[in-house]
């Protein structure tokens, strides 16, 4: 969820995950037993508010090479409870930082554990936006380094970054599926400019 000057804005994601939750206990949305992390961006400021429904934390990449783990309050995966309050938090993102979120196949897999795994591609992403890269660039990095732990679920990287005069100058959508497709979506400058069908 982005927030933006125009037009209205997005329910909370406690909102979205609780309404989805509920929706999906009464059979009118097919999300039963999915974890989801949910975040609203405020572009102007950098401010992220988010909940986490079961999901893997954050990683939060500085550009001077550091990286930290945001484990987000929240509450179960979707469409176990049909009345479930979520907590949320809300915290910055820095001009000069950028959040990764991930489905547990980039950070799992036969041989990493989650603290390992999760570990691992902090230190790349942090590494990647220390060099200058861009999401696009941070996202190709982490997928190729998943293929090397043999990961068996789908794998989804996503980085919403701000850009360090304008606001939202890029966020990358990278998906890599366990039979090796690659799907990237774009919005703002983060990706390249081909078309993805």
């Amino acid at each position: 969820m982005i927030d933006s000057a125009e037009g209205t804005s997005p329910p909370s994601p406690v909102k979205a995950q609780s309404h989805t939750s509920k929706m999906s206990c009464e059979g009118r949305m097919d999300a039963s037993d999915e974890s989801c992390t949910m975040l609203r961006i405020d572009l102007d400021e950098g401010r992220v508010t988010g909940a986490s429904a079961g999901h893997v934390p954050l990683l939060y990449a500085r550009d001077d090479g550091s990286h930290s783990i945001r484990e987000m309050p929240g509450g179960p995966v979707l469409g176990v409870l049909p009345a479930v309050d979520y907590a949320e938090e809300s915290f910055t993102l820095a001009r000069d930082a950028a959040l990764v979120m991930v489905t547990d196949g980039l950070v799992e897999g036969p041989g990493l554990t989650l603290d390992a795994g999760l570990e691992r591609a902090g230190s790349l992403a942090a590494q990647a936006i220390h060099g200058g890269l861009n999401a696009e660039e941070t996202a190709d990095r982490l997928l190729d380094a998943a293929v090397a732990v043999d990961h068996l679920d789908d794998v989804v990287v996503l980085i919403p970054r701000l850009g360090p005069a304008a606001p939202a100058t890029g966020a990358c959508l990278a998906v890599e599926s366990a039979r090796g497709r690659r799907r990237p979506w774009r919005r703002g400058s983060g990706c390249s400019s081909s078309e993805f069908g």
